[in-house]
């Protein structure tokens, strides 16, 4: 019986079925129920071959009992000094987006926006200069340098080819669902979604759209930053290939997993 089906039948796991399934790359719930393994590997059973979530810092993973659904979230909070990454994934490494459609998306709750930023939820780049091929989509904090663009999301790409971002639409000690999605390749393909409403604000996506980074996929903490704060993240998914909302959306009520 699969994951799926064991969540579907108990009152206490209740799951919604993914549609999507088959463009899913990466997924975890966050609860310690399901500790560190990859569901995504465990819904795909037949094709799978998904590696886990690994912290980057002495294997070590922490479950906080905020949540939204289940009984723990995943707590962005243990790392050691110098160490950028929490969490991740590159085994196997994650291909390249190029210019098709994509879908990220998870639920997020911030204690407080004490930072510059507050982690990048979804990191697939090499680096953050003009030769990026990849891309980032960070939390920014009440010290961001753009002031209209704080407590919110904000996300880069190729070096700045593609840069959109959601300003003041999140609050502290709330959980909101997040998501991004590109929809075809026009310059206002790229769209991000709080709470199931669309709060894009369009700034530049002039350039070079098609991303051709391949490799480690990561959760990432701001090397710079000395107040970062203990995030946590619950049913975070990652999807190629799909454009999962088009349109303003009601946020799921259960986990897809």
């Amino acid at each position: 019986m699969s994951l799926v089906q064991v969540l579907s039948t108990t009152g206490r796991f209740a799951a919604n079925p993914d549609s999507n399934a088959s463009d899913l790359i990466i997924a975890l719930s966050g609860s310690s129920d399901h500790g560190t393994t990859n569901v995504a590997g465990l819904i795909n059973t037949s094709t799978s071959t998904f590696s886990q979530f690994v912290a980057g810092f002495n294997g070590s993973q922490v479950f906080s009992d905020t949540n939204k659904f289940y009984n723990t979230s995943l707590e962005l909070g243990t790392r050691g000094t110098g160490v950028a990454t929490w969490f991740e994934f590159d085994n196997p490494s994650i291909s390249a987006f190029g210019s098709s459609d994509f879908t990220l998306e998870t639920w997020v709750y911030i204690p407080t926006f004490t930072g510059v930023t507050q982690c990048s939820l979804w990191y697939h780049t090499f680096d953050a200069d003009v030769n990026s091929t990849g891309f980032q989509c960070f939390l920014t904090g009440d010290s961001f340098p753009d002031t209209g663009a704080r407590r919110g999301l904000y996300f880069v790409g190729g070096g700045g080819a593609e840069l959109n971002y959601a300003s003041n639409c999140l609050s502290t000690n709330t959980w909101h669902h997040v998501a991004v999605v590109r929809n075809g390749s026009a310059s206002n393909s790229l769209k991000i979604y709080v709470d199931g409403v669309d709060r894009t604000n369009f700034r530049n996506a002039t350039g070079n759209r098609t991303w051709t980074y391949s490799g480690a996929w990561s959760i990432a903490g701001p090397s710079a930053e000395s107040n970062w704060n203990t995030v946590k993240i619950q049913d975070y998914r990652v999807y190629q290939g799909t454009a999962k909302y088009t349109s303003n959306f009601t946020p799921p009520g259960a986990m897809f997993i």
